[in-house]
């Protein structure tokens, strides 16, 4: 989880310089938007409206966070295969507004759903997912790497498709070592066990073959998570339509292998997952336990399904703050969990609708932004962000 590391006071600066709006205008959550100290003055909490104007109805859309914004590409409104959108967006929680983007070089990948987005805190990397094919929707093996320069501009490079592991969708990608990894997925009748490392560097592949993991079960809609360093972990995901893996495993970047780490017992799919920084936990898939992984120890705790344990339903999210867990699902169920206390709070029910599903879902600055979806069977652009009370 990057939690950035802009200061109060250059966002100020940033405001001056703006000109256009004054703060109070932008901070619909603030009273006299700054104290003397440089610090937001919050007087409201709970969920609040995004100011979303004219930004597209979408659904299914990813998200990457650098320095307290969120970056949100892809997505579909719905018009069958040619409907899967090929625009990014930036959205700043503190100041409740949207940023859109000017290339300096390059060109934005296809438009996608059904994968995941990674970073390393600098860049922004897509990979694989579902998009237009001819003039239908199939899986992709094309993807590309963002670096950004300020919030209103930056650069794409394709990565390319000589030497990259065969199109999929729900594929799960990380940061790693310097480089991203790729791994799993499928193609509608072919479950993968295996994947690719992109070097930035080089803008070239590298396959990891099944041989790698013999015994690593193929999958799709998995977890997958990654120290930073050197360690990939795997859980969960679906081995076919009704059948879950139950195998976990470990990749090390530098020897190239996987091996099997120890399995809570059970497989779920779609969950919520996220690292801590030293643990691998995972939440939802249809159930309301919240499992952590300890690598020091290969071992996985019991679960938190204590009273106001919310039940992940269809696709999860899991962000990790330093401290405390927040989970949300489609159906707007989900909560703020605290380890230390073993306590649950229930996540307010004055925001999101929870008749919408397949959300577009981001954290930054200690805020769930929650927007887009389908109600009714409608994409929507409504959206709202969650500052908690008492804050987290």
């Amino acid at each position: 989880m990057n939690s950035g590391n802009n200061s109060n006071s250059s966002r100020r600066d940033f405001l001056k310089t703006a000109g256009a709006l004054t703060a109070s205008a932008l901070l619909p959550e603030t009273a006299g938007a700054f104290n003397a100290a440089g610090s937001f003055l919050q007087s409201r909490r709970g969920w609040i409206p995004m100011n979303n104007g004219v930004i597209p109805v979408r659904s299914a859309c990813e998200s990457a966070t650098i320095n307290d914004k969120i970056f949100f590409f892809g997505g579909s409104n719905g018009s069958g295969s040619a409907g899967y959108i090929q625009t990014q967006l930036w959205f700043d929680p503190l100041i409740n507004t949207w940023y859109g983007i000017t290339l300096t070089s390059g060109t934005c990948p296809a438009g996608r759903d059904r994968m995941r987005l990674a970073t390393d805190g600098t860049t922004i990397f897509v990979w694989g997912g579902r998009g237009r094919v001819s003039t239908s929707s199939a899986p992709l093996n094309t993807g590309g790497l963002f670096t950004p320069s300020g919030l209103g501009s930056g650069a794409w490079v394709d990565t390319p498709t000589a030497g990259a592991p065969s199109a999929r969708d729900f594929v799960r990608a990380v940061a790693v070592g310097g480089k991203y990894m790729v791994w799993g997925g499928q193609n509608g009748t072919t479950y993968y066990n295996d994947g690719g490392i992109y070097d930035p560097a080089t803008n070239s592949w590298t396959l990891i073959p099944s041989s790698a993991g013999p015994s690593v079960s193929a999958r799709s809609a998995h977890a997958m998570v990654s120290d930073g360093v050197d360690k990939v972990y795997i859980f969960g995901g679906l081995t076919s339509p009704t059948t879950y893996a139950l195998d976990c495993h470990v990749y090390s970047l530098s020897s190239g292998t996987w091996s099997p780490i120890a399995a809570p017992g059970f497989g779920l799919p779609h969950v919520g997952y996220c690292w801590t920084g030293s643990r691998f936990t995972i939440w939802g898939g249809g159930t309301n336990a919240l499992v952590t992984y300890n690598p020091a120890t290969n071992t996985w705790n019991g679960g938190a399904t204590g009273v106001n344990a919310p039940i992940g339903t269809g696709n999860g999210y899991l962000y990790w703050t330093g401290s405390k867990y927040i989970a949300f699902s489609d159906g707007s169920t989900g909560g703020l969990y605290d380890p230390a206390k073993d306590l649950w709070r229930p996540i307010p029910t004055s925001g999101p609708n929870s008749s919408t599903n397949t959300f577009c879902v981001g954290y930054a600055a200690n805020r769930l932004v929650v927007w887009g979806g389908i109600s009714g069977g409608v994409r929507v652009n409504k959206g709202h962000y969650l500052v908690w009370y008492p804050a987290i």
